[in-house]
């Protein structure tokens, strides 16, 4: 069984996105009417924003990133 595409291997994609890519999803989940300000979290999928705009490959529920 293999579990990973040859292409992944070859190219992996980075594990963290860049800072500027960061601070744009952060600043959109600022904006967003699901954000939980006390907790920091987003009450649609209930991650924590600050590690989930972290992950290249993280994606916000709702299509906004």
């Amino acid at each position: 069984m293999n579990f990973i595409d040859d292409d992944e291997i070859d190219n992996p994609a980075p594990i963290f996105a860049p800072m500027e890519l960061r601070a744009e999803r952060r600043r959109i989940c600022q904006e967003c009417e699901h954000r939980a300000p006390m907790l920091k979290i987003c009450r649609q999928c209930g991650c924590v924003i600050k590690s989930k705009t972290t992950f290249s490959a993280s994606k916000c529920p709702l299509g906004k990133w």
